[in-house]
């Protein structure tokens, strides 16, 4: 299941990628793509945390429903799938 990420440029010319719907799940990388590869990499392992202690990831809100809160309304918002792991 994908969820949204917001994508930020920080002032050194890095990419931040944040999850609204998962506090503290977070990646950055040189490039937008290399941030965004990072980011579901790094969601496939809190998904994974999830799972491990028995409990249900929080439901994702839609790209429509971020895009209306204020502080998401001119972020750059993609969808991102979680990698999958092998195990």
């Amino acid at each position: 299941m994908p969820y949204v990420a917001v994508v930020l440029e920080d002032a050194e010319s890095e990419f931040l990628v944040h999850f609204p719907d998962l506090p503290g799940c977070f990646s950055r990388g040189a490039t937008r793509d290399q941030a965004c590869r990072f980011a579901a990499e790094t969601l496939a392992f809190h998904l994974e945390r999830f799972a491990l202690n028995g409990s249900l990831a929080p439901a994702t809100q839609s790209l429509e429903a971020i895009r209306a809160q204020p502080e998401h309304r001119d972020a750059s918002l993609v969808l991102v799938q979680p990698m999958a792991q092998a195990f």
